[in-house]
């Protein structure tokens, strides 16, 4: 995991802790049943949340791994339809960009809608 930031991107699965991620409740007032997710690094200081690039809150805003900060824009919700919506975006969830099935495509934000282009599997690892 980098020291600063970095996209997140689609990738072969091989289930190593830098493709886990943990989701803790966030805790801010006013958000219950909201999570920030992060990932697995063994360590949480080197742990980096998702996290909308440039506090975008637009469609087709790619999403990044960055330092922790507590911010909303780094609050989501896991849907029971395997959907993850951010907090800071009202209505929008993570998407492959341009509904890509290519191994390295960037994940998005965009307005949460039904195709299996914002499914994502949640297991317990």
């Amino acid at each position: 995991v980098p020291a600063t930031t970095s996209f997140l991107q689609d990738r072969t699965c091989n289930y190593n802790n830098g493709q886990r991620l943990v989701f803790v409740p966030a805790n801010a007032a006013g958000t219950a049943g909201y999570y920030k997710a992060y990932t697995d690094t063994g360590t949480a200081g080197n742990a980096r949340c998702l996290d909308l690039n440039g506090g975008s809150t637009s469609n087709n805003t790619r999403v990044i791994f960055a330092p922790c900060t507590g911010s909303t824009t780094q609050q989501w919700m896991r849907y029971p339809s395997e959907r993850l919506a951010s907090v800071a975006a009202s209505g929008a969830c993570l998407q492959l960009e341009g509904n890509s099935t290519a191994v390295n495509a960037y994940l998005v934000i965009n307005t949460c809608n039904t195709t299996d282009y914002q499914k994502f599997k949640f297991a317990t690892m």
